[in-house]
C-alpha cells in the first residue's frame, strides 16, 4: 500500500516538473522586461519536484 503511494505521488510531481521545464525553456524568447525571477521560479520548481520524486522512488529518508 505505501509503494503504491510513493508511485502514484511521485507520478503526480513529474508533470509538475515537466511543466516547469517548458516553462523555463520559454522565458528564453525575448520578452520585454526582466525574466530573471521566472527562470528563477521554473528552475526552483523543476529541482524541488524531481528530487521530490527521486526520493519518493528510492525510499529516501529515515530506515524503521
Amino acid at each position: 500500500m505505501i509503494a503504491a503511494m510513493r508511485i502514484i505521488g511521485a507520478l503526480c510531481l513529474l508533470p509538475v516538473a515537466a511543466f516547469c521545464v517548458f516553462g523555463f525553456l520559454a522565458t528564453y524568447e525575448p520578452i520585454e522586461g526582466g525574466a530573471l525571477g521566472w527562470r528563477v521560479g521554473y528552475g526552483a520548481g523543476i529541482v524541488t519536484c524531481t528530487c521530490a520524486a527521486l526520493r519518493l522512488l528510492l525510499k529516501g529518508g529515515r530506515s524503521r
